[in-house]
């Protein structure tokens, strides 16, 4: 399975606008086949005296985002097997959330796997940042 995730956000002047999670995964062993999942990330905080929200990268629907991508990969497999392998591909980290990052989604990655697999190692995952320079 391949699934490519990004978290758009609205520019820094923009008060109180949410930022958008944005995911496409593959639907078989094929790969010809993407479905999307779209969220909401929500708000944070404000951070600064403008009452503009704190930014934050991880994406916090990271999880609920996955697993909907995976309910639908199982739907419209006749087998109703789960992938035995998913690469992630993550745009828009900047070095100094990356750690954070991987951290946060992967772990949410994993346990989207176990929560519809019933057992975590049933799907290997790699999860690749990619960076555009």
């Amino acid at each position: 399975m391949i699934v490519g995730a990004y978290l758009t956000h609205n520019n820094l002047s923009a008060k109180m606008k949410p930022s958008i999670a944005a995911f496409v995964g593959s639907l078989d062993w094929t790969m010809l086949k993407y479905t999307p999942a779209v969220g909401v990330q929500p708000l944070l905080e404000p951070s600064d005296e403008d009452g503009r929200p704190q930014s934050q990268e991880p994406i916090q629907l990271f999880r609920t985002l996955l697993t909907e991508l995976l309910e639908k990969w199982k739907k419209n497999n006749l087998v109703k097997k789960f992938p035995k392998k998913m690469i992630i591909f993550r745009d828009g980290v900047s070095d100094g959330e990356f750690t954070q990052v991987l951290e946060s989604e992967f772990k949410a990655a994993k346990a989207a796997v176990e929560k519809l697999a019933g057992a975590p190692n049933q799907c290997k995952i790699t999860y690749k940042v990619c960076v555009k320079k």
